[in-house]
């Protein structure tokens, strides 16, 4: 969290007294919204949900950057046991709803008029809620039990995260990215990288995605102003 509060305070102040960035044919303000599905491990089935994402320049190199994804794994087993004169049925049902929140400050620096490289610190928070629904019914006679579990788990870290992003073909736009995010309960290195189809001036069509401590997969419709 230091080195987070101390490079937002660089950023600020380096961004005052920066020079100007020049007219870019880039998109550097923008709102994104779409799909995403996630691999928090491999050994589990993905969270499929949506996000939200953007950018802001508050002064001619320096902008306020965040993104919120808010995804779910939704799971059913079911098993028969043979008890003899009797039978037993198993059931239960679970969902995870995961939550991720970053928001943060970053610094721009134009490359060319068609490029820049950015530089990212981002408060980190995630919060986990599960919810367990355990049934066991037997017959002759018939008898059913029940059982709901409910449990939450939050943590909060911080991503610093680099990148460069150039417009190319006068109607595609690709982001390359490298990230290291640290949280208490994990901390690793992350790759992304970004193709997006411009739709005219303002309107865009991306897919993303991030390989690394999660595996993300995004298609988002963007709008840049």
């Amino acid at each position: 969290m230091k080195l987070l509060t101390s490079f937002i305070a660089v950023s600020v102040l380096v961004g005052i007294h920066s020079s100007s960035l020049a007219k870019s044919s880039v998109n550097t303000d923008f709102i994104e919204a779409g799909r995403a599905n996630i691999y928090f491990n491999s050994q589990e089935p993905s969270s499929d949900g949506y996000y939200v994402s953007g950018r802001k320049m508050l002064s001619e190199n320096v902008y306020l950057v965040g993104d919120y994804f808010n995804t779910r794994i939704d799971s059913f087993q079911f098993q028969v046991v043979d008890l003899g004169s009797r039978e037993r049925v198993d059931r239960v049902s679970s969902n995870d709803d995961f939550k991720e929140l970053s928001l943060g400050l970053g610094y721009l620096h134009p490359i060319s008029n068609s490029s820049f490289i950015r530089l990212e610190a981002r408060y980190y928070d995630f919060e986990q809620e599960t919810r367990s629904d355990f049934s066991r019914t037997f017959n002759n006679p018939l008898e059913i039990e029940q059982e709901t579990s409910h449990g939450r788990f939050e943590t909060t870290g911080s991503i610093i995260e680099a990148g460069y992003k150039t417009k190319a073909f006068d109607s595609f736009e690709f982001e390359f990215g490298l990230g290291y995010r640290n949280i208490n309960v994990t901390r690793g290195l992350y790759a992304e990288l970004s193709a997006s189809y411009l739709l005219g001036d303002n309107w865009k069509v991306s897919l993303s995605t991030e390989q690394g401590d999660t595996d993300r997969f995004m298609l988002g419709v963007g709008y840049a102003f």
